[in-house]
């Protein structure tokens, strides 16, 4: 793998880590001022050894790429608050749940220049939900085969698309 992959990823969630506890203060803070009763945690689950990503497709799966790879080595499961960025083997339960394929569909059937009405679902991983918000998601966008993955980020009405994990992780650790 490539150390310089690793060394980015690792330092972008080192970075989240080292600033999520001043986030989290401001956070609940502006949520109890406003009468919510609401607490935001960060949580990193042991890292996993993973070859290869499922696709929504069952019977295709992609390499690990460099940063995908220090990803995992990193941790597995990672909650960010209210989102959760899965597992292998979340992604492939979660890929198979109903309530999470009607949006799935949904997007594919409605939403022009969607990831799932441009893309085919082997080149289409979801890499991370939201609680409680079934109709947020995040996906690998597997333009390229051998080539780091896109991550596009659905939120209600709102898109976000990310070039690689680095510049996802970099978006939620609010670096430049």
């Amino acid at each position: 793998m490539s150390g310089t992959a690793k060394s980015k990823i690792f330092g972008v969630l080192d970075n989240i880590k080292k600033t999520f506890p001043a986030l989290k203060e401001v956070l609940e803070a502006s949520w109890k001022e406003g009468g919510l009763d609401e607490t935001m945690d960060l949580t990193f689950e042991a890292p996993s050894k993973v070859a290869t990503l499922p696709t929504f497709d069952k019977s295709k799966s992609h390499k690990l790429t460099p940063m995908l790879k220090a990803r995992f080595e990193y941790a597995s499961t990672i909650k960010y608050g209210q989102d959760i960025w899965l597992d292998p083997n979340q992604m492939a339960l979660s890929m198979a749940d109903d309530e999470l394929n009607i949006y799935h569909t949904s997007l594919r059937d409605h939403w022009e220049n969607s990831a799932p009405m441009r893309f085919k679902d082997k080149d289409l991983t979801l890499f991370g939900i939201t609680d409680g918000c079934p109709e947020d998601r995040v996906y690998l966008v597997w333009k390229n085969e051998g080539k780091e993955p896109e991550l596009w980020s659905y939120m209600g009405m709102e898109v976000l698309e990310f070039k690689n994990l680095e510049k996802f992780l970099k978006w939620h650790a609010g670096m430049k």
